[in-house]
């Protein structure tokens, strides 16, 4: 779990100074792997903080900012409460991301994330349940494969985020998957659909991303300057972007429909 262990704790870092990622992507991940074994990750960093906000500015609870497939369900509501949940949740979709096929991933979350996004307000319940489908089928895709990615992503793509794990008590350790449990805000009878579902990349831990495929790597290997403060973690010598899994990625932006103006 060296991946995920190491951006959550440069999202507790990221909290404690007051402050709110608020795109949390396989984009804004680097990695730097050893010279001579590529599948061993030495370097992990958490990069772009360029939609980041305070956590006590009310202003930015009303805001729709992130990248789909990547968005809490209060940000698309505009009812962030607490912004450090919004990254929980990012996390969780990360972990997801990386962990599926890539096709499941597009087709099954991805679509349904985004689609959510580009409606024009007065959203309901209703609305809502493609997306707990969508949470739904990842657990019992995710529950064949390794224990402790299912254990990550339950704890991190819970619907309320007040009762979504904070980053302090999330649990890495593996336990038996539990049945997936009706979140309190959604009140509807949940008709899962038995979907078309694929199988698990791989079986090892998450901390054992792939390093993708060349033709996937739209972000090259490049080095990029970072400059990040005043919430910069230690940078000592540039990394390689994770890439995304999704096809999408030449369209896979974030945006902030205040601050940007769209």
């Amino acid at each position: 779990m060296k991946v995920s262990t190491a951006i959550r704790e440069a999202l507790q870092h990221v909290h404690s100074l007051g402050y709110a990622h608020r795109d949390v992507k396989s984009e804004n991940i680097l990695v730097r792997t050893d010279s001579e074994k590529s599948t061993v990750i030495t370097d992990v960093r958490l990069i772009d903080f360029g939609i980041a906000c305070r956590l006590d500015d009310d202003v930015s609870r009303h805001e729709l900012c992130g990248t789909p497939g990547f968005i809490a369900p209060e940000t698309v509501l505009r009812q962030v409460e607490d912004a450090s949940k919004v990254d929980v949740w990012s996390l969780g979709c990360v972990i997801l991301e990386r962990s599926v096929d890539e096709c499941w991933f597009e087709g099954n979350w991805y679509k349904v994330n985004e689609s959510l996004c580009l409606q024009k307000g007065g959203l309901t319940t209703q609305d809502f349940i493609p997306l707990h489908d969508a949470v739904a089928r990842s657990l019992r895709l995710l529950s064949r494969g390794n224990a402790s990615i299912h254990t990550f992503v339950e704890q991190t793509l819970v619907f309320d985020p007040n009762l979504r794990t904070s980053l302090a008590t999330l649990t890495l350790e593996q336990r038996p998957p539990s049945r997936v449990r009706r979140h309190s805000t959604l009140t509807e009878n949940i008709n899962t659909t038995n979907s078309k579902e694929s199988k698990i990349m791989s079986p090892s831990s998450v901390g054992a991303f792939p390093v993708m495929k060349e033709k996937r790597q739209q972000r090259s290997n490049s080095t990029r300057k970072i400059v990040m403060e005043p919430l910069a973690l230690p940078i000592h010598a540039p990394g390689v972007p994770l890439p995304p899994l999704s096809a999408r990625v030449p369209e896979r932006g974030n945006y902030s429909t205040e601050r940007r103006g769209t």
